[in-house]
């Protein structure tokens, strides 16, 4: 349903049938191992697939009353409100703020008071709680890249310093490049959420392999663009398209998840895709100095 809904949101990708659609999308390894272990992160997937259908259509409140449902996985959506937080976007979190209260209210009232109460003391503790689930090394984000190539930096004070100097430059880049204004296109919206979604898996404290399903609605919007009529210089297309094969390889997860035991370097192919889209974004900025006035890149 997910996919389907992102292809009718994506207009260049009705040009693919919808048989074609759902197949390739469950080809896409993240989504297969989604399905396999019976994980909620494709719930997830539907979360930001439908907040991205709100924001189009301007709807501040309802996009952020969406993003509020996936407040069971707060490390893949806290990330993404920072950019409307700092451009002051109170209707986004004001209704991010109204479905979490409502869920955390509903959560109350079925596990008790009691065991609400030690849920933060649970999520403080969960990598010593659940030893050999949540190793550092088996994050794919910047997190989990950290872990294989610097071993044992989170039990030092400069590597955490790193992690967090990191997170926040990701983050500085992501509030950047998706500057706030009523006047940009539906294509420099597109892919500035997308540059959200990205950074978010990237900055997120707990990201496993499953959860990079996500990544299909930043997948689906390059596509569409490589796909549109919008002018680019053959260059950028290639890289773009060399991008897209990439992300979509499957082989290239399971060598480096399971062949090579470091689902940690997944985070270079989120970190592709996020330099895609940078460049994507880019070259329209161009195109729009180029013919007028260059207008703010936007999440609207």
């Amino acid at each position: 349903m997910a996919v389907l809904w992102l292809r009718n949101a994506v207009t260049p990708l009705q040009r693919i049938s919808r048989f074609v659609t759902v197949v390739s999308s469950l080809a896409f390894f993240p989504v297969f191992l989604t399905l396999l272990q019976g994980q909620d992160s494709i719930l997830i997937l539907l979360v930001y697939v439908l907040a991205y259908k709100a924001f189009r259509r301007n709807r501040d409140l309802a996009g952020g009353m969406t993003l509020g449902l996936g407040i069971c996985k707060f490390p893949l959506v806290i990330p993404f409100l920072v950019p409307f937080v700092v451009r002051g976007r109170l209707r986004v979190v004001s209704g991010f703020a109204i479905s979490s209260l409502l869920l955390a209210a509903a959560s109350i009232a079925t596990v008790g008071v009691a065991a609400s109460e030690y849920y933060p003391q649970y999520i403080l503790n969960i990598d010593t709680i659940a030893q050999g689930v949540n190793r550092p090394r088996d994050m794919t984000n910047l997190r989990g890249l950290l872990a294989v190539l610097l071993p044992g930096f989170q039990s030092t004070k400069a590597g955490l310093a790193l992690l967090l100097l990191g997170s926040i430059l990701l983050i500085g880049l992501v509030v950047y490049k998706c500057r706030i204004s009523s006047a940009n296109s539906s294509s420099t919206f597109a892919l500035a959420f997308s540059l959200d979604v990205v950074i978010t898996v990237l900055v997120s404290y707990h990201c496993h392999a499953f959860d990079l399903c996500l990544l299909l609605l930043p997948i689906a919007i390059l596509l569409g663009h490589v796909l549109s009529d919008l002018p680019a210089a053959a260059a950028v297309r290639k890289f773009l398209v060399w991008t897209l094969c990439i992300c979509l390889f499957s082989p290239l997860y399971i060598l480096l998840a399971f062949t090579l035991g470091s689902p940690g370097l997944l985070a270079l192919l989120v970190a592709g895709l996020g330099a895609g889209t940078w460049v994507a974004l880019a070259n329209l900025n161009a195109r729009d100095s180029a013919g007028a006035a260059a207008t703010p890149q936007a999440i609207r």
